[in-house]
């Protein structure tokens, strides 16, 4: 199959064109991808119409709008038709997020995932709400201990203590640093799920001995969620602190943490900020203040 390219001009609301022997054939309307916005067919695309157009389709570009669009007219078994033919490893990666079949997952990554590590990275990211078997967290725990790359073990791990608990395998996540604190990050968000008032420790003691800014921000926001126990001030006061500074994300962070704490002694202390010379941090601090005082 070819595709015959036809063009029109218009200035108007709609317009027409006539298709003469291409009448009722699979359609690709912007094939180029140049205009700006999404295209909606009127009519339902078929199977067989959507993988003569995605195969045919002149770009990537063409084939990802397709792909969000109207890829649930597919079987699976075509989807994976599809990635199995797909050359593109970003494109081929969009198409497994619509694969269930675990056992083909597996194999896939096994076999070609060892080979690149971008489709490895991408079946190691499951979604935490995708039940999965023994033998997907087994591939998951191997690929944590034995994969050299950390954006793979990253995604590995987040994945296991989505879906398993095991406190002994956050703890020594807690003690690897990494580019951008992804370990002791994904660490802290299994002990907010399963022991809030470890949490709570953890991230108190980073803002009290920050080593990493992008941990102490993490920490910011979960604080917010944590609170205080009853009786004690050291979440919000360390979160008062913070808005004090002259930081940009963790004092925006702070702010909207204690907007999630919800105690409006922290008002007088967001207060200054509503008129920051920065619009982001003024509306922040504004919708912050508001919220507080149940506006």
């Amino acid at each position: 199959t070819e595709l015959v390219k036809k063009s029109v001009h218009t200035a108007t609301e709609e317009v027409r064109m006539p298709l003469g022997d291409l009448a009722g054939k699979p359609l690709l309307v912007d094939p180029e991808v140049f205009l700006m916005g999404s295209v909606e067919y009127k009519d339902k695309l078929s199977a067989d119409d959507f993988m003569a157009l995605y195969r045919n389709a002149p770009n990537a570009a063409a084939k990802a709008r397709l792909d969000d669009d109207h890829i649930s007219v597919l079987s699976g078994e075509q989807v994976k038709r599809l990635a199995d033919e797909e050359k593109n490893v970003d494109l081929r990666i969009r198409l497994l997020g619509h694969v269930q079949d675990e056992a083909y997952l597996l194999n896939l990554a096994r076999t070609d995932g060892a080979q690149d590590p971008r489709l490895l990275n991408a079946l190691t990211s499951v979604p935490p709400d995708r039940k999965i078997s023994d033998e997907a967290v087994a591939w998951l725990r191997e690929t944590f201990e034995q994969n050299q790359n950390p954006v793979i073990r990253q995604n590995a791990l987040h994945s296991i203590l989505a879906r398993e608990k095991d406190d002994a395998l956050a703890e020594r996540a807690w003690q690897m640093p990494s580019y951008n604190d992804q370990f002791r990050i994904i660490a802290l968000d299994y002990f907010a799920r399963t022991a809030p008032d470890r949490a709570r420790e953890m991230a108190l003691g980073v803002m009290a001995h920050p080593d990493s800014e992008k941990l102490r921000v993490h920490a910011i926001g979960m604080l917010g969620r944590l609170k205080d126990k009853p009786g004690d001030r050291r979440v919000f006061n360390a979160l008062v602190k913070v808005v004090q500074e002259r930081s940009f994300n963790a004092r925006r962070d702070a702010i909207n943490a204690l907007a999630a704490y919800g105690d409006k002694a922290a008002v007088p202390f967001i207060e200054p900020v509503t008129t920051h010379s920065l619009h982001f941090m003024r509306r922040t601090a504004q919708a912050a203040v508001a919220r507080l005082k149940g506006k």
